[in-house]
């Protein structure tokens, strides 16, 4: 049984987090949305760049990846220190919520990813200012995970960072979503 869409909301609700991801990747779009999406992924990764010096448009998704694969490891494990520094706060409160109730969660974190695609890059405001502690960078990566019995599975997930560069927030994952479903 999956958690309500209330319940998760009211959870998630407790403590401000980054609830602007409005660009959300569809890999449907026609050409010319992609082409502009395009454009816009790169001058956001500058953006990015300029911001965070430990940023590496080439190695992001091996950082993805490790992130991924550490939350899965935490998650079964039941480190939940480890969990909250992967996760954003909704999630993390989700998942909570969801041993509590003993249910599954509304998403799926898979034990291996075969392959990591960097698809989308962008900034939000949280409250339409310029501040930077009010600004967010959201990666979306595309990844190729595997279950326990082989299957292959696509994820879309959206990783998150404060652009606030004197608190030094890690990357964290704020959308997990399966893409075969």
């Amino acid at each position: 049984m999956k958690p309500t869409k209330k319940a998760v909301q009211e959870i998630s609700s407790k403590i401000p987090y980054a609830t602007s991801i409005a660009h959300y990747y569809n890999p449907s779009n026609n050409f010319l949305k992609r082409f502009a999406w395009n454009i816009l992924t790169r001058y956001y990764i500058t953006q990015i760049k300029g911001t965070f010096l430990d940023f590496d448009k080439k190695s992001f998704t091996n950082q993805a990846k490790d992130i991924y694969t550490g939350a899965y490891k935490a998650l079964y494990k039941g480190d939940k220190t480890d969990l909250n520094k992967m996760m954003t706060h909704p999630n993390y409160e989700c998942l909570k919520y969801c041993q509590k109730l003993n249910t599954n969660p509304p998403f799926t974190i898979y034990p291996e990813v075969k392959s990591a695609k960097l698809v989308q890059a962008y900034i939000t405001s949280e409250k339409g200012d310029n501040i930077s502690i009010n600004n967010f960078a959201h990666i979306t990566v595309k990844m190729t995970c595997e279950d326990e019995n082989g299957n292959q599975i696509t994820q879309i997930n959206v990783f998150e960072r404060r652009l606030d560069s004197t608190n030094k927030m890690p990357w964290r994952i704020a959308i997990i979503e399966d893409y075969n479903k």
